[in-house]
Parts: C-alpha cells; sequence; structure tokens
C-alpha cells in the first residue's frame, strides 16, 4: 500500500507542467512583495511613525522604521526585515529601485505613485502604489 501510494504521488509530481513552475515562482513572489507593502504600511499606522519599504533593483528590498538605516524587525524570524527575492525564488528578481514610505495614517510621503516591476526573465507583473491612500494596486 505504501508502494502504490509513494508511486502515485512521483507520477503526480511528473505530470505537473515545467513551464508552470516560473509562473508559479513569479505569482507567489508578488504576493510576498505586496504583502510586505501592505505590512509597511500597517506599521506606521501601528507604530504611529513612519514607516517604509527600499526596493534595489537586484532583487533585496528592506522595510524600516524611520528611516533606511534603522530596518523594521521581521516578526516571523525576529531578524532585520530584509529580503532577497531571487534567493526565494528562482529567476525573480526585482525590476525597480524604488522607496515608499507611509505616514501614521497610512498615506504614501514618499514614492506615491511609484510603479514596483517584479520579473522572471519572461514576464513582468507591476504594482502601483496609489497617491494619497497608499494602496497597492497590480496592474
Amino acid at each position: 500500500m505504501v508502494l502504490v501510494i509513494a508511486t502515485l504521488g512521483i507520477l503526480v509530481a511528473s505530470l505537473i507542467p515545467q513551464e508552470s513552475i516560473p509562473a508559479f515562482n513569479l505569482e507567489t513572489a508578488v504576493a510576498r512583495v505586496e504583502q510586505d507593502l501592505r505590512y509597511a504600511r500597517e506599521l506606521a499606522l501601528i507604530t504611529d511613525t513612519n514607516c517604509g519599504i527600499e526596493f534595489v533593483a537586484n532583487g533585496t528590498y528592506t522595510i524600516y522604521e524611520g528611516s533606511t538605516a534603522t530596518p523594521a524587525t521581521n516578526p516571523v524570524t525576529r531578524q532585520d526585515f530584509t529580503q532577497d527575492i531571487s534567493d526565494a525564488f528562482d529567476n525573480v528578481n526585482i525590476l525597480t529601485n524604488a522607496q515608499v514610505e507611509f505616514d501614521p495614517l497610512g498615506r504614501p510621503v514618499l514614492g506615491g505613485g511609484s510603479i514596483i516591476q517584479i520579473g522572471n526573465g519572461q514576464t513582468v507583473v507591476s504594482l502601483l502604489v496609489t497617491d494619497n491612500t497608499g494602496v497597492v494596486v497590480r496592474q
């Protein structure tokens, strides 16, 4: 019985088209960046201080409190909140240098209207941080 289940598992895994893996990596990476942009905004609301996120076009971004010199603490790892998308997701990179900073009301005071681009060499997804509200919209 165990052998049959193991064989079925291998068979199902081999049926997943290899072409769908890069697209899945990109979608998952975009979802993470969207979530982290929202986290930076929520952090500003919670801490009653300006908080933001700085993107570097090699795939790295840092969430900070007050200034870029003060990285926020990642609530999961308890380390500085720096993410390297290219390490976490094969062939996915941040394509944009940008900085978005939110005030204690969640409004962008820096980088409102910015477009953050994430790509995998085949497809590029753009995220817009709207002026005045800070809402993140996938384009």
